[in-house]
């Protein structure tokens, strides 16, 4: 079972996404924990200078991940409209994994997010479950506050 590191640009994407489209993103995320996924989220490698890989959420969204070798985690780094997606894909490549401020301009910056979920390292990723334990529980906090 694969474990999953949130990366920034993955965390602040998903924050814009509506309700809908968000439940079907962690459903698919629960599908992806698994080895190996349902065909049904249609993985796929990108021809991408970079090891990227997509699933399918829905007809028109998309996740963008890399798996980390030797170790049972995937980094999720976009997900996001299925044009948007493969262009982020492309250009993070393009980029060796930098982040060029072009990128952080398709990214929404409305929400903050906790540190030890933007942070976290390889060593530390986090199954299906607990990610979605941590998003509701941050979800929850701001709906309070």
């Amino acid at each position: 079972m694969w474990k999953f590191i949130f990366g920034k640009t993955f965390l602040e994407a998903v924050r814009a996404i509506d309700n809908k489209e968000s439940a079907r993103i962690w459903k698919s995320l629960l599908l992806l924990e698994h080895d190996p996924p349902p065909s049904g989220l249609n993985v796929e490698k990108l021809k991408t200078k970079m090891n990227l890989e997509s699933c399918r959420v829905s007809k028109g969204y998309r996740v963008i991940f890399t798996r980390i070798k030797g170790k049972a985690l995937i980094e999720l780094l976009f997900v996001g409209n299925h044009d948007y997606a493969y262009k982020f894909a492309n250009s993070y490549s393009e980029y060796g994994g930098k982040m060029p401020e072009m990128l952080y301009s398709m990214m929404p910056r409305h929400w903050p997010l906790r540190s030890h979920i933007m942070d976290s390292q390889p060593d530390s990723g986090y199954s299906g479950e607990e990610a979605m334990k941590i998003i509701d529980d941050y979800i929850t906090k701001v709906n309070n506050s």
